[in-house]
């Protein structure tokens, strides 16, 4: 009884309801339809073609009712949303996984129709459950950012729908103790997302705090421009870092020679090994270049530091007023360190 009596006895109970939202009267406005008329592209997986629901509390009956092929209900939260041409309104942005955490996806529902859709993005089907748990507003995600995505779930997923039915402890019971990461090439389709700058600094927090740094690793060797630069945001994000990752942070500058990573890089080295710089800034001073480029200097350095000497040799090398002969030398050690890297 006690299910119940959190299900229908308690004056709090948040249901989503579309009758409290400013924008209810624009909710039924829409076309009442499976699919949206003129649309194109992918169903459910192109913002050009959303599912059709009817207002936030749609797209948790909607979400709460989608499975995996294998009948696994889905975890989700909103991460964003995007404006259309040919819509008047915006499509939201949600991002799912399944329970196992194997299965991660990205899906846009366009909240102002009469009524939900009735069809499944491929590889996805909607539950036959009708009964009354079936069509309740509430479902395993949230239609806001959730932190943690989906761990941080079992904290505010009770404050977001109220306590109207023990979903925390189902949700916790479902994914304690399994592993959910990102693949790559998800977080690639996230950040390749016309409104990404929307929630790119909220998975930098996500995979600072969270993700192995063998992870943070491979994002930082990716070709990529994006996903390299989400590694190094999340790797400077970090409070601490082993050697390993600030000399992967380092190398990851040979990728993409972009002048807004080298700063970001040598600010990093700045942070973890004050040593380091300490020693390596001296490579940027002009009044030692004639000395360098006649003696063994940088070539010391780059046996010492490995490829936290990178950013600084770039950064000299990069300067307009570099000696040819420095410049040279500055090349042949670059491609020593990635013979190096490239033979590990």
């Amino acid at each position: 009884m006690s299910f119940f009596k959190n299900l229908f006895g308690r004056p709090k109970n948040k249901f989503v309801d579309n009758s409290n939202n400013p924008l209810a009267y624009k909710f039924d406005q829409g076309e009442s339809c499976d699919v949206i008329s003129d649309s194109y592209g992918e169903f459910g997986r192109e913002a050009t073609n959303p599912i059709p629901v009817n207002g936030p509390k749609g797209e948790i009956l909607y979400l709460n009712n989608l499975r995996t092929l294998e009948n696994e209900p889905l975890i989700f939260h909103r991460i964003s949303y995007q404006e259309v041409a040919g819509l008047d309104e915006a499509v939201d942005i949600f991002e799912i996984t399944n329970v196992k955490g194997t299965k991660w996806d990205i899906l846009f529902l366009h909240m102002y129709h009469p009524r939900n859709s009735n069809v499944a993005p491929k590889q996805l089907m909607l539950s036959k459950d009708n009964s009354i748990f079936s069509n309740l507003p509430v479902g395993l995600g949230i239609t806001s950012w959730s932190p943690n995505f989906p761990f941080g779930l079992i904290k505010s997923i009770d404050s977001f729908y109220g306590k109207i039915a023990p979903v925390s402890k189902t949700l916790e019971k479902l994914i304690v103790g399994k592993s959910f990461i990102r693949p790559i090439s998800h977080l690639s389709k996230l950040l390749n997302l016309n409104s990404a700058n929307q929630f790119f600094e909220k998975i930098v927090i996500d995979v600072s705090n969270q993700y192995p740094d063998n992870y943070l690793i491979n994002l930082l060797k990716q070709r990529d421009f994006r996903l390299q630069f989400l590694g190094i945001k999340s790797v400077i994000n970090k409070r601490t870092i082993n050697p390993e990752l600030l000399n992967a942070l380092c190398l990851s500058i040979l990728y993409h020679r972009d002048k807004t990573l080298l700063d970001i890089i040598l600010n990093a080295v700045v942070k973890f090994d004050k040593d380091a710089h300490k020693a390596l800034k001296e490579i940027n001073n002009p009044l030692m270049w004639d000395i360098y480029s006649g003696s063994n200097f940088l070539e010391l350095m780059a046996e010492t530091y490995n490829s936290v000497c990178l950013p600084y040799l770039f950064q000299t090398r990069n300067n307009v007023n570099c000696p040819a002969e420095l410049a040279n030398k500055i090349d042949q050690i670059v491609d020593e360190i990635t013979y190096r890297q490239q033979s590990i």
